[in-house]
């Protein structure tokens, strides 16, 4: 079942709730523009200070920093939609790379992730049929394709030099993918719990994934240990993860609303409402190891070039035992988060 979108480059966050697209202030979370597609808003990104959202029915629009329209197109994209160094690809179930007024289809079928790299030199795509292809998109040439144990679910650039694959499997968790030949190997292991929205931190330094059963796990790249979990109080279930500047993770949570944690203190913020509409509560438990996170931010090395040989098979701790001792003096119980603070 689709959950909802979600991009934050730090300028700008942006969610949608149905066809409603809605940004916001990166920084202050204030509500900037909203924007009506024909259908539910299915994926947003951010290049440039422009905002792009495909909708259901496979509606591509390009806004620019002011919210007025640059570009309007209709696709056969109905899944999702990346954007880097004006390059854009749209896919579900094939891809199509967007260069001003080019187009190119890419020989993939059933897609269910991409991602660029920075620029827009490289592109993943990644299918639910295990197979992840990267594209030199100067030219279209295929670089290399690999394949992994289980349907891909989500894609990002890692500042680590690679790009990273969400697995939706049991024994699944985040692979490395390399940007010159396609070649996947493991990276963090989430043993029983399939993931699939999957962001890296401005330094490659942490990983967060979305977990199935409505869980944000965020991990320690290198070492391939969880760092904290977020936790959504039923019915809210938090949709697409981005990571801003520095340790900012945004986390859409639905009705068109987000929150912004910042790891290296447990701070939690929250959009506002755009005008007109309601203000959303709902409970979170952000259980954070903030002493585990400013150790990783302290430390000299960077995340590893190759991933853990065995990290796909190692487990994170079962569901809320995610360093509870450490997180009850960081940030206490479960809280009703409300729009009267952050």
């Amino acid at each position: 079942m689709p959950f909802p979108p979600l991009a934050y480059d730090g300028q700008f966050l942006s969610t949608a709730e149905g066809s409603q697209l809605l940004v916001y202030d990166g920084d202050s979370e204030i509500p900037l523009y909203m924007s009506e597609l024909d259908g539910d808003v299915v994926s947003i990104a951010i290049d440039g200070g422009h905002v792009f959202a495909l909708s259901a029915r496979g509606q591509l629009r390009e806004l620019d920093e002011v919210g007025a329209t640059v570009k309007e197109s209709s696709t056969q994209a109905n899944r999702g939609v990346v954007a880097a160094g004006d390059h854009v690809c749209v896919y579900g179930p094939k891809a199509t790379l967007i260069h001003g007024s080019e187009r190119r289809e890419l020989d993939v079928d059933r897609v269910s992730a991409a991602a660029f790299s920075p620029e827009g030199q490289k592109l993943l795509v990644c299918s639910e049929l295990g197979t992840a292809h990267v594209f030199d998109t100067a030219t279209g040439a295929l670089a290399g394709t690999s394949s992994a144990p289980g349907p891909f679910a989500g894609a990002a650039w890692s500042a680590a030099g690679h790009f990273i694959a969400t697995v939706h499997a049991q024994e699944g968790g985040v692979g490395k993918v390399d940007p010159a030949n396609g070649t996947v190997s493991p990276l963090i292991g989430t043993g029983e719990y399939k993931v699939d929205s999957v962001s890296a931190s401005e330094d490659g330094r942490f990983i967060a994934v979305r977990v199935e059963d409505g869980r944000i796990l965020i991990f320690d790249a290198a070492r391939n240990r969880p760092v904290g979990n977020l936790t959504y109080g039923p019915p809210e279930t938090p949709g697409g993860v981005a990571f801003g500047p520095t340790t900012w993770l945004a986390v859409a949570i639905g009705h068109g609303d987000a929150n912004k944690v910042q790891l290296s203190t447990a701070a939690v913020h929250r959009t506002d409402p755009h005008e007109g509409r309601p203000r959303h509560r709902w409970s979170l438990l952000a259980d954070i190891n903030v002493d585990r996170v400013n150790e990783v931010l302290n430390r000299a090395e960077m995340p590893a070039a190759a991933g853990h040989p065995s990290a796909l098979a190692q487990r994170p701790p079962k569901k809320s035992k995610l360093g509870i001792v450490v997180a009850l003096a960081i940030v206490g119980l479960w809280a009703l988060y409300s729009l009267l603070g952050r």
